[in-house]
């Protein structure tokens, strides 16, 4: 797809996005093989398999759900192809995508991409994927993302960032598979789940921002940081973010930098870890550098006036 048809494709998504839609670009099947496309999406139903660039592909392919619409299927693979990506992108409040049975996110080598935003849900009813022989990606932004199993990345690579209040519930346990590494970004919102697991001697590194917030359901939030990593399983690299950078838990003080407490509303039962420092707002940050411009060029002017 060049840069025209995809202009053109975006000319046509536009006006249907406002009454609710479920688009597809490239190629989207109800198969590994591609060879049968989908050209009626009310046909597509919970019991089928929906396969977004399929084996066959020959062009980067995906569908968004949009404007409140919603599609449910028995089983998702969000990039099975070896040689072009699979996005599905959900946006909008109500939009909604749910699988019966598991979610693949990267299954084929060219990998897969799952954006969730602006107040859609995507839904798995069994376990999540995200990488198996490609790279999975997940971003939640202003939405939620939850499964009734696990969820898990098997790839080197992949990753789940949650921004602006996005909120993922995972029904079980995170997983490491057989990835080399994985990262978690929490900025500004929540990640529920009973237990972090990486026993397979792989890289998980989770970066916790001034919003947000790690619930583990097998802690209680009332003993201390070391209790609250004890739940989890392996090795868990957990950055917090200290004022002005992330730093790992063990070099801050508790009470101070973090703090572990019970949950509360949506994470009650749930032992909660949060950073205690916020981020600058931008405006904030225009100052302090504009701060730093005003002393440099004080500086430069006294150093100039010292050599006359």
């Amino acid at each position: 797809m060049n840069a025209l048809d995809r202009l053109l494709l975006l000319f046509l998504i536009l006006p249907l996005a406002c009454h609710g839609a479920v688009l597809s670009y490239g190629l989207v099947s109800l198969n590994g093989q591609g060879d049968m496309p989908v050209s009626d999406w009310d046909a597509v139903g919970r019991g089928d398999r929906l396969y977004i660039a399929p084996f066959d592909a020959v062009e980067p392919s995906g569908v968004t759900v949009s404007g409140g619409s919603s599609k449910t299927v028995f089983r998702a693979y969000v990039g099975r192809s070896g040689s072009y990506q699979g996005n599905l992108d959900v946006v909008g409040e109500n939009s909604y995508f749910a699988t019966i049975d598991s979610m693949y996110i990267g299954y084929g080598n060219a990998g897969g991409r799952l954006n969730v935003s602006d107040g859609a849900h995507v839904h798995s009813g069994e376990h999540a994927l995200i990488g198996a022989f490609g790279v999975g990606s997940v971003v939640v932004d202003n939405a939620t993302f939850s499964t009734v199993g696990g969820l898990s990345m098997n790839r080197a690579g992949c990753s789940l960032r949650i921004v602006n209040g996005g909120r993922v519930s995972v029904g079980y346990y995170f997983g490491m598979g057989n990835g080399d590494s994985g990262v978690i970004d929490i900025v500004d919102g929540s990640l529920a789940v009973d237990f972090l697991s990486n026993q397979n001697g792989n890289s998980l590194s989770i970066s916790l921002g001034s919003g947000g917030a790690l619930a583990l359901e097998n802690s209680n939030g009332t003993e201390g940081v070391s209790e609250f990593m004890a739940v989890n399983r392996g090795t868990i690299e957990l950055l917090v973010w200290n004022g002005s950078r992330y730093r790992p838990y063990q070099d801050l003080v508790e009470g101070v930098d973090y703090l572990v407490q019970p949950g509360t509303g949506e994470l009650v039962g749930y032992g909660v870890l949060t950073s205690l420092h916020p981020v600058p707002e931008q405006s904030a940050f225009a100052m302090i550098f504009g701060l730093m411009g005003l002393v440099i060029a004080m500086l430069r002017r006294k150093r100039c006036s010292g050599e006359k």
